[in-house]
Order: structure tokens, then sequence, then C-alpha cells
């Protein structure tokens, strides 16, 4: 992600028991289609392999860019 210039998470916050982690970038989509949930993100990778090019859809402070990245074995 730090290669991409991705930008992570920067706080966690936790309601109703569950705490995640916000800020920094959020990923919208995959090679064009869309991410809602990370289960979405998990299915769309594993239709890839390790050094598979891929676009990866992000929204930054409003914003949505495509960066390109090479995915990598686990």
């Amino acid at each position: 992600a730090a290669k991409a210039g991705l930008k992570p998470a920067t706080h966690d916050v936790t309601a109703d028991g569950q705490t995640v982690r916000l800020g920094g970038d959020a990923i919208a989509g995959l090679d064009d289609q869309p991410v809602r949930t990370a289960q979405d993100l998990a299915d769309a990778v594993a239709q890839h392999k390790p050094g598979d090019h891929v676009g990866v859809q992000v929204v930054r402070a409003g914003a949505t860019r495509t960066v390109q990245v090479t995915l990598a074995a686990k």
C-alpha cells in the first residue's frame, strides 16, 4: 500500500462494542468492479494471482482515483 502512495487509516473508533479503523484512503473498487465490503475485496483479489497488475479505485477526501498495483503473495 505504501509503495502505491495509499494512506492508511489514522485512528480507531468504537461504536456498539465494535472498533474500526477510520481515516486514510477507502478502497472503492478493483479493476473497475465495485467493492463495498471486505468480503467483496477478498473475492475480487481471489480472482487474481500474485504478480498480476490491477487497478485499485480509492477515495481520498471525496475524490476517486485509480492506483495501479502488483499483487504479492500472502
